[in-house]
């Protein structure tokens, strides 16, 4: 017996699904009727895989809907670009993909603007959850390049006593329906990883454009200018 893992949405647009640290985890795409109104959300679950019990499908978390960050980040920038109520509004009805290099889950989305966003999360394989990435910033200016804010127990705090939560990097990749897939690709050198971003051309629709960005230390991207070859 198959387990409906998005029973309450009104409707599901699109799925992904990425293996990481010994569990399965399904995104999708949903829209979902919240105090009247029809909302775009982005909902997970979880299976923690059990090779003793094959026939686990039944297993599955309940839903939950990822916390996305309100500020936006282009990537190979310490500026901090924009900062939403509800980050949903700049995401574009379209597929999404993700990626797991060992350490983080890797969400990418098409913004409502046609470029790529990309967040990461960390899994708690006690609550079966995944929480954002926290950040170290300067108390002070919230940016991580002008000194280290408040640190908890928790992770490190602006003057208002809130976490700095990792912003969703934006990659000035030219992207159009959803077209497009990331490949992470570790290599026979210690800690030296690329990524590979493969996108359809937006004028022709014959042609796909492959980015090919170094992983940095911090395993997101080194470098990028918006090469492609």
């Amino acid at each position: 017996m198959a387990k409906t893992l998005f029973p309450n949405t009104q409707n599901v647009l699109y799925t992904t699904q990425a293996n990481h640290q010994g569990a399965v985890h399904i995104f999708s795409l949903v829209e979902k009727e919240e105090k009247g109104i029809l909302k775009t959300l982005v909902q997970y679950s979880v299976l923690e895989t059990n090779p003793a019990v094959p026939e686990d499908d039944l297993n599955w978390s309940d839903p939950m809907t990822v916390s996305l960050p309100k500020e936006i980040r282009p990537a190979g920038m310490s500026l901090l670009t924009s900062e939403e109520k509800d980050p949903m509004t700049q995401t574009a009805k379209a597929p999404l993909q993700a990626i797991s290099d060992g350490q983080f889950l890797y969400l990418f989305r098409q913004s409502s603007r046609e470029t790529l966003f990309v967040d990461r999360f960390v899994y708690d394989k006690t609550t079966k959850r995944i929480d954002n990435k926290w950040e170290v910033r300067y108390q002070r200016s919230r940016r991580k390049d002008v000194p280290e804010g408040k640190k908890d127990t928790l992770g490190w705090k602006d003057m208002e006593g809130e976490y700095f939560l990792e912003p969703t990097t934006e990659l000035g990749i030219p992207v159009i329906d959803g077209q497009f897939t990331v490949v992470y690709l570790p290599t026979n050198q210690q800690d030296l990883a690329y990524w590979h971003l493969f996108t359809l051309n937006k004028d022709d629709a014959s042609k796909v454009e492959v980015y090919s960005i170094r992983a940095a230390e911090d395993g997101l991207f080194a470098n990028f200018q918006g090469q492609r070859s």
